[in-house]
Parts: C-alpha cells; sequence; structure tokens
C-alpha cells in the first residue's frame, strides 16, 4: 500500500495534469462508446430467424437500393418454376386495438399463410394461420392473428389462455391463434411488431381498393428458401429465365418500374436474390445516415483525444526530466523509473475509464431518444453502452497511453541547447509536434466552420417561403373503421361538415399525400406546345385536393382562379405551381391549357387528358424544405380523402376542432395526427437541428481537447527553455515577449491550418 499512497501523493502534487487526463480519456472513450453501441443496436442483422443463411430476399432492382415487390409481381414470382413457397412481409403498419381504457395505438404486420413455414419458426404457445385462415373476408373461423412474445409478456403477462382471446382490431374482432417465439425480431429489424396479422386484412385496413391485385403498390418484401443443396447461382438464373414475364405483370405499362424512377435498375437485373439478408426498414436506413456521420465526428474526436493523451504524458516527462536526472544520480534504475511512470499512467487512464461509463450510459440514452424521434422507429430500445465495445475502445486507449509512456521514458530524445534553440529559431518540442498542433487547429476550424455554415443554411431554411402560409393551418391524418369506399365517402362528409362549422374554423380541405410528412408522390405529365410537339416533365408531384384548398393551406393564387363547385361536373381542372408553369410552358399563357397523363416517350395515343389548367399557385416544399420547391400539380377531387387540412384563427383552435370533432365520432374514426404546418416543418428540419447541435458539441470538445493538447505541446517547450527564459527575465523581458517567443515556434503550424480550412 505504500506505493499507493506515493502514487497518491504524487499525483495530487500535479493536479491539472491528473485532471487533463481523466477529462480526456472520459471524452475519447465515453462519446465513441455510447454511439457506437446505438449504431451497432440500430443495424444489428439480429432477427431470431433460423438458419438465416438460406433465407433469400427478393427485391426489384439492384439490392443495395432495395425496392419491394407490389401484389402482382409477388404472384408472377410465385408462379416461377423452381422457386418454391415464399414469404411475404408488410410492416410495420400501424394499427389500433380496442382496449378497456380506450384505443391502444400498436404497430403490426401482414404476412401470408407460408411466412412462418418459410421462417422456419416455431410458436411459444398455440399455433401460426396458414392459407386456411389467410382468405377475404378471414378464414373458417374469422380473421386470426399472432401476437409477438414480448407483447404477449407485457400485455397479457404470460397468460396462456391468450389463446383463443377474441380482440378488436381497427374496430374487426380478430382471435389470437399462437405467439411468436421470444428471439423472433421479425422482417425488419430492430423495428418490432406486437401482432401478424394475415395478408387480406388488406382489404379491412383499406376497403375497397384491392391494393395486392394493384401493380403500383410496391409494398411487399418478398423472402423463399434455398433447398438443401441449392446454390444462389440457379436461383438467379431462374429469375433471368423469367425476368420478361414477371417484368409484364409487375409493370403492365412499361413506364413506372424504370431507371429513372428507380436507380437500381440503372445496370442491373430486374430481380435481385440476396441470400442471408433482412433488408432494414427505410425509417432504419434514414436513422443509419446521421448516425454514420455522428461516428465519423466520434472517430475524429476520439484520435485527437489519442493525440493530446500522448502529448500530455510527453510534456509531463518534460517537465520532469530535472527531477529524472537526479533520481539517476542517485542510483534510480531506469526500470524503476519506467515502472513509476507506467504506473501513473494505468492509474490515471483507470480513472478515466471509469468515469466515462456513466458518461458513454448518458450518450446512449441521448441519442436512443433522438432514434426514437424516426417515424418507425418508436418502439427502439433505449440502449445501453455494449461492453464489448466499451472493452475494445478503453483497451485501446489504455495500451497507447502506456506504449507513449514507455516509449518517452526509454526514449527520451537528444537533449536540446535552449541558446542553440535561440541561435538557430528552431522551437524544444521539434516539427511533429508543431504539426500536430496545425492539425488540431485545422480540424477544430472545420467543425466549427461546419457548425456555422449549417446554423446559417438552417436559419434559412426556417424562414424559407414554404408556400403554406403562416402557422394557423393543421394537418390532421384520420383512420375509419368502414368496410366500403361509400361507408367511408359518408363518414368523411360528415366528419368535414362537422368540422367546418366548429367556431373559429376559417376553411377547410382534403388532400392526398400529405406535405413535408415522409409521403413520396411522383409522376410523368406532358403538355402539347404551340407547333403540337410534345414535352415532358419528369418526377411531379400529383396532389389530389378538394374546394378550398388555397384558403385551407394559405397558399397564394398567382395567376387564373380557384376551383369551384361547378368544377366538380365538368371535365377534371388543376391549378400548377410557378415552377411547373415555367417548365411546361414558358412565357405562354398556361391557363386552359391541357396536361397529359404519361411521358413523351409514350405513344401519343395512349396519352389520356389529366387536367386543365385554371391556376398558377406559388411554388411549395412538399418533399422536404432542404430541397427545391417540388413541381406540383393540384388536381381536384370529387372524393374527400382521409387526410384533412383545417385554417382556424390559431392552429390550436383547429386541433381543438379537429379532436373534438373526432371524439364525437370515436366509433368510426381515430386521428393518428393532428399537428399544424409550422410543426411539419419543424419536424422536416429536425434531422438536420440535430445534426448541426451535435456538431457544435463535437466542436465544443474539440476545442476543449485542442486547448489540452496545446497545453502539453507549451508544456514541453517552456520545460526545455527554462534557462533561456530566466535570461531574458533578467534582462528585462516581459511575461508578453516571452510568450510570443514560445508562440512565434508554432505560428506556420497555426497558419497552415487556418489556411486549409
Amino acid at each position: 500500500m505504500f506505493w499507493m499512497r506515493y502514487l497518491y501523493r504524487r499525483l495530487f502534487k500535479a493536479p491539472l495534469f491528473s485532471l487533463m487526463v481523466i477529462f480526456t480519456m472520459l471524452l475519447s472513450v465515453g462519446i465513441p462508446v455510447g454511439l457506437f453501441s446505438i449504431t451497432r443496436q440500430l443495424l444489428s442483422k439480429e432477427t431470431g430467424i433460423p438458419e438465416i443463411l438460406t433465407l433469400v430476399h427478393y427485391t426489384i432492382g439492384d439490392h443495395t437500393t432495395p425496392v419491394p415487390l407490389s401484389g402482382p409481381a409477388c404472384e408472377a414470382l410465385q408462379a416461377t418454376p423452381g422457386i418454391g413457397d415464399l414469404a411475404l412481409w408488410k410492416g410495420p403498419i400501424k394499427l389500433l386495438l380496442q382496449g378497456q381504457d380506450g384505443d391502444i395505438p400498436i404497430r403490426g404486420a401482414l404476412v401470408n399463410g407460408k411466412f412462418f413455414a418459410v421462417m422456419k419458426i416455431k410458436p411459444a404457445i398455440g399455433r401460426f394461420f396458414g392459407d386456411n385462415d389467410d382468405q377475404a373476408g378471414g378464414g373458417p373461423s374469422g380473421w386470426a392473428a399472432v401476437i409477438s412474445h414480448g407483447f404477449w409478456v407485457s400485455q397479457y403477462h404470460s397468460d396462456p389462455q391468450v389463446v383463443g382471446k377474441i380482440i378488436a382490431i381497427q374496430g374487426v374482432p380478430v382471435r389470437i391463434l399462437g405467439v411468436l417465439p421470444s428471439g423472433f425480431v421479425g422482417a425488419a429489424p430492430p423495428t418490432t411488431v406486437a401482432v401478424l396479422l394475415p395478408r387480406h386484412f388488406l382489404d379491412v385496413l383499406n376497403p375497397k381498393e384491392d391494393r395486392f391485385a394493384h401493380p403500383g403498390f410496391l409494398e411487399w418484401q418478398v423472402f423463399g428458401r434455398l433447398h438443401e443443396g441449392e446454390r444462389i447461382e440457379r436461383v438467379r438464373s431462374l429469375l433471368q429465365l423469367a425476368e420478361g414475364r414477371i417484368r409484364r405483370e409487375a409493370d403492365p405499362t412499361g413506364q413506372m418500374l424504370t431507371g429513372e424512377n428507380f436507380p437500381g435498375l440503372s445496370n442491373g437485373p430486374f430481380l435481385s436474390a440476396t441470400p442471408g439478408d433482412v433488408t432494414p426498414s427505410y425509417s432504419v436506413r434514414a436513422a443509419s445516415e446521421p448516425l454514420s456521420i455522428m461516428d465519423g465526428l466520434a472517430v475524429a474526436l476520439a484520435l485527437l483525444g489519442v493525440s493530446n493523451i500522448v502529448l500530455l504524458f510527453v510534456g509531463r516527462n518534460a517537465r520532469q526530466s530535472h527531477e529524472i536526472a537526479v533520481r539517476q544520480t542517485l542510483g534510480a534504475g531506469q526500470m524503476n523509473i519506467l515502472k513509476l511512470k507506467l504506473e501513473e499512467a494505468a492509474f490515471l487512464s483507470l480513472a478515466g475509464i471509469v468515469a466515462s461509463i456513466p458518461f458513454s450510459w448518458a450518450i446512449a440514452r441521448v441519442v436512443s431518444v433522438f432514434v426514437q424521434s424516426f417515424e418507425g422507429l418508436d418502439s427502439f430500445p433505449f440502449v445501453s453502452p455494449k461492453i464489448s465495445v466499451f472493452l475494445q475502445v478503453a483497451s485501446t486507449f489504455f495500451v497507447v497511453t502506456l506504449a507513449s509512456v514507455a516509449a518517452t521514458t526509454v526514449w527520451p530524445g537528444p537533449p536540446h541547447s535552449p541558446l542553440a534553440s535561440r541561435l538557430t529559431g528552431r522551437g524544444v518540442t521539434g516539427r511533429r509536434h508543431a504539426a500536430i498542433v496545425g492539425i488540431e487547429i485545422f480540424a477544430a476550424l472545420v467543425l466549427c466552420s461546419c457548425t456555422c455554415i449549417a446554423a446559417m443554411a438552417i436559419q434559412n431554411m426556417v424562414h424559407r417561403e414554404s408556400g403554406f402560409g403562416d402557422n394557423g393551418s393543421v394537418v390532421a391524418r384520420l383512420a375509419l373503421s368502414a368496410d366500403s369506399s361509400e361507408k367511408q365517402e359518408l363518414i368523411m362528409r360528415q366528419i368535414f361538415s362537422m368540422i367546418a362549422q366548429y367556431p373559429g374554423i376559417e376553411a377547410i380541405a382534403a388532400i392526398d399525400p400529405v406535405p413535408l410528412s415522409g409521403d413520396i408522390a411522383r409522376g410523368d405529365f406532358t403538355v402539347r406546345g404551340r407547333d403540337m410537339a410534345l414535352a415532358s416533365q419528369q418526377n411531379v408531384w400529383p396532389e389530389r385536393v378538394t374546394l378550398h384548398y388555397l384558403q385551407a393551406s394559405g397558399a397564394k393564387l398567382m395567376l387564373g382562379r380557384d376551383f369551384m363547385s361547378s368544377d366538380l361536373n365538368g371535365p377534371p381542372v388543376c391549378l400548377v405551381s410557378m415552377n411547373l408553369a415555367k417548365k411546361f410552358f414558358g412565357q405562354d399563357d398556361p391557363l386552359d391549357k391541357v396536361i397529359l397523363s404519361g411521358s413523351d416517350s409514350m405513344d401519343a395515343q395512349t396519352l389520356k387528358p389529366y387536367c386543365r389548367v385554371i391556376g398558377v399557385v406559388e411554388d411549395a416544399h412538399f418533399t422536404s424544405m432542404s430541397r427545391p420547391p417540388d413541381k406540383v400539380i393540384y388536381r381536384l377531387d370529387s372524393k374527400t380523402p382521409t387526410n384533412l387540412v383545417i385554417r382556424g384563427y390559431s392552429s390550436r383552435i383547429a386541433s381543438g376542432a379537429v379532436r373534438s370533432v373526432i371524439e364525437t365520432n370515436k366509433s368510426v374514426a381515430f386521428a393518428s395526427e393532428v399537428m399544424s404546418l409550422q410543426e411539419h416543418i419543424r419536424q422536416d428540419l429536425r434531422l438536420l437541428r440535430a445534426l448541426t447541435q451535435y456538431t457544435a458539441i463535437c466542436s465544443a470538445i474539440a476545442a476543449i481537447i485542442m486547448s489540452i493538447g496545446l497545453f502539453g505541446v507549451l508544456a514541453i517547450e517552456v520545460a526545455g527553455r527554462k534557462k533561456e527564459i530566466g535570461i531574458r527575465l533578467a534582462l528585462g523581458a516581459g511575461r508578453s515577449g516571452i510568450c510570443a517567443a514560445v508562440f512565434m515556434h508554432y505560428r506556420r503550424a497555426a497558419l497552415l491550418g487556418i489556411i486549409l480550412v
């Protein structure tokens, strides 16, 4: 214990140095461990699927940019000889479970009857549903369901009597047949679902649409299995032989599944087959991109931390060079000195590593909340730092620290003459340390510059014209319990009328899809010029709207007129955005021009009139505020979509009106989302804000680490020039002059770091 007390006294005499090492170790270990643990969990391939290497994932196009299949494509693939049984998965989807205390939002998925056999999983209790249970209108005993193991434990407390229990989902009675095994995550890791329903339950969610028969709904993940001894090359050859037939059934017009619309189809095959893979969901891919950027910044901070720890111990050895010389004169061996130095380094490193444990836990919790804010990832768990990741990062820093101490103790370098340093203009630390200073200044300034640029860009986006007026408008997504499109239309008209009569409501309209919400709408449209030549525009946003859309959304009419009730009785009419009007018509008057559906590459006889232009609207951002305004066609629709935009005296009044009316009609309707348009804008910029804030934090940490590193380098320089500094002081030099003389050695490195930025 004597050596421990002696070590403590030595470190207590240099508290600033000890705190700097511990603090640097805390930041350099805690931040990477917390972030790497989240990324590892988010991109985890642990699905609970047995023999996953024989599982085959079928996608449209190159698997690097996978596209799900439509119903017709699934049936065409299933009809291919030699492919075998296929498992279909659509999810996660939002569902409404009827409970004793009200409706409970849950996430589920739709699967076909062969899903469980293809996945080779067995129920924890009960049984799975099969093809007999997956029929239109439900099986012989009605609609069936299989619940997840986690939902069974949390909601039903592992009660085995849950098998056979009737629950209500979307207002429809469903019988629980069994429980999934505990390790099964699903086909969209790491997101989990609470319930699996038959594929035909899609008719309940979207009555009378027959989505599975429509080639335009690309929403099914498809999986198969390799037979015993079969190789993936054989499956791919089967796909090549059947490609023409599958393409015709999946895309009858030949205009949808093209390289222009889906980059993965540009150079690769129409269908891809990848073994042993479950592609992460769109939400996971969206969240992984910013996390990858965060990981890169964390690695940069870790490298800065390594450099600074090395410099701190090098500086400490330089400051203690006189003490070491005295010890050696008194008979201390070099191994004894090395042992003491290693003990000091090990003690400080372990203290910093221990302090980084709660810090890394806090980082992991904060980033978990960030991941949960992404659509579809709200069930992402709170992640604690992985022990394996922590040990890898901590051991790396521990070894680097001990190695740097050992190297600088055994090979301290040649002694420097202060007089020679003064006469030659060379510093004691040498060019390598000066280069490190330049690199640290460069890295810190880059981070600060990125923060400032991103902050200014976000500030500009926040104040950019969105095309939706001020903040008095609210968007509401409704889910209806209706078994036919006619009943759904009646419910929507009733809700529409009740909200319109609510006090404080100025205007209401229905839209589809919702802007700035992650929804995507794209199409090709064509017009005829003066010379009757066809001119088309791709990636146009077709927006379905009802009467009073301009008043409800706050969009400004720039030319022409608004929709009128009489327009519902004639040919389709539309408004177009300013940028689309310029693209289509240039300087010509766009009013009364007819827009055709399709591209100019199609036969002119197949182009059908889409709408007649009656007005031009200001440009609006439908995809994202961070992208240029979309080219939009607002087509008047006689039917009422389930997405409402309401304008009131304030957004609070509009939101209150929606919730009040939905509460009155809660037996047939549910508001899955009520949010102001301004909130949609803020949500759209949320990712950029988070990255900017994180970059700002990294900039501050980099500045702290850089200051610690500069302290170490300057300690080396000052320790080596003590005699020179003493002579300068004796000759009357002031402190500012001495500081300037020391800093002059790093002027080139600092200037180079600034210039490189």
